[in-house]
């Protein structure tokens, strides 16, 4: 066969594909390989063996048609399988995949550094490193990327990402609850991540008539909901709030869990702190339900006091006198985000209803404004990888609200997305799950 009729009628092939597709670079990188497998193929067949080259041409066209923007992944790499739609297709490109790399040259060099000379203490550093490269995200012992079995991926890894709300099922994405005929809600719920699993507090259980019948606390396994272990009352996320409690250099050593009337209590995932933990100064109720960090401390503010109260393992909470008082009238039911850039407060019930505040070296400003026009109540703030916010729920509004940072987080603007899966609750489960994360099949 001709090589050049071979070519031809591959590249009528590469036509057959989705042009407005996002991933077409994906896909030409995807054909690309095909084409050059291929021609490897073609060039393995005997001279003049025709039903080799057939097989040859019959999985190059196969091939193509798997990769994204074409016939099998026409939507691009939305749940395609493709190669090059992996998280590792290009782990030069791989934010944990560098991650660990960096983190172990930064090891290497001190286990060298510490060596004195010794060129068999060289030897066994250079070793270790060798072996624990491995580990990492996309090599030999971790294939497919965070999370893997012998490496601590960070909490927000490099997958696409998308935000999963427990207080309805839509009909593409199937949680779980054990009792058939049964059904989780969450309204007035709030949920943390903790070591690895998260924790849903507050909601109930409904059985097929929609009484409730069980009220819990549960932890997200798979896409399971089961009951966690050792919380023997129901922990309200109307009143109180949840937060992490730091002990010992670790600012999320316990599930900090707070009434929202002066009272603390501590968990480690399957049983409650024996100790006592220092009161509030002030009653933080009907705040959101979650409790922000700044400066790597948690604290507290609205409710009935607009001081801010910060924690510590020494000190207890102690109004910070660094910190002025919320510049507004009142703070209830808000929803906020916190990191590096500080704690941006995105309005529940406040004086404006629809300023958008951020404490950053202990100051207050004004970095934007809402769209919607109404109070928003006991909303859900999510924030993404890529600085991204997503606000969902409270009470009025049915759009998911989609928030974007500038360069150095001293503006924000918001739109709507069209999304009707995500409806008005209050305080609904909303987190960062991986792209495709128990999705219907």
């Amino acid at each position: 066969m001709e090589l050049s009729f071979f070519q031809d009628s591959f590249s009528n092939n590469l036509a057959r594909l989705n042009e407005t597709c996002t991933d077409l670079d994906l896909g030409e990188i995807c054909s690309t390989n095909c084409e050059n497998n291929l021609l490897a193929c073609f060039g393995d067949c005997n001279p003049g063996d025709a039903a080799c080259e057939r097989i040859c041409i019959r999985e190059g066209f196969d091939c193509v048609d798997g990769c994204p923007c074409h016939a099998d992944c026409i939507l691009g790499c939305e749940n395609c399988p493709a190669d090059v739609c992996s998280i590792c297709a290009f782990p030069e490109e791989n934010e944990d995949h560098l991650k660990c790399f960096a983190e172990l040259e930064n090891e290497l060099f001190q286990c060298i550094q510490n060596c004195g000379g010794s060129s068999s203490c060289v030897t066994l550093c250079t070793v270790q490193y060798s072996q624990d490269i491995l580990n990492c995200p996309c090599e030999e012992g971790c294939p497919d990327g965070c999370p893997c079995p012998n490496y601590q991926c960070s909490k927000l890894t490099s997958h696409e990402h998308a935000l999963a709300n427990f207080n309805i099922f839509t009909q593409d994405l199937k949680i779980n609850y054990g009792p058939e005929k049964s059904r989780f809600f969450g309204e007035s719920g709030c949920s943390i991540l903790y070591k690895g699993a998260t924790y849903l507090f507050g909601g109930w259980v409904m059985d097929e008539y929609g009484n409730a019948i069980e009220y819990a606390t549960h932890v997200l396994d798979g896409c399971d909901i089961k009951k966690a272990e050792g919380v023997s009352f129901y922990f309200d996320c109307f009143y109180g709030s949840v937060g992490y409690l730091p002990r010992d250099g670790d600012p999320e050593a316990f599930i900090m869990l707070y009434d929202g009337n002066n009272h603390i209590q501590g968990y480690d995932g399957s049983a409650f702190l024996s100790e006592e933990l220092p009161s509030t100064n002030y009653g933080h109720e009907i705040i959101g339900g979650h409790i922000p960090a700044y400066k790597g401390n948690p604290i507290l503010i609205g409710g009935e006091s607009l001081l801010v109260e910060r924690y510590s393992a020494t000190d207890g909470w102690i109004v910070d006198e660094k910190i002025p008082e919320f510049p507004d009238e009142l703070l209830y039911a808000y929803s906020s985000v916190w990191g590096d850039f500080g704690v941006v407060i995105f309005p529940g019930e406040t004086g404006s209803d629809r300023i958008i505040w951020r404490l950053f070296d202990d100051e207050w400003t004004n970095i934007g404004i809402v769209p919607w026009t109404s109070r928003r109540v006991f909303s859900r703030a999510v924030l993404f990888p890529n600085n991204e916010v997503m606000v969902i729920g409270g009470g009025t509004e049915e759009k998911l609200t989609k928030f974007t940072f500038n360069e150095d987080f001293t503006s924000i603007e918001g739109e709507y997305l069209d999304h009707s899966p995500f409806l008005s609750w209050w305080n609904p489960y909303a987190i960062l799950v991986p792209d495709g994360y128990c999705l219907q099949k």
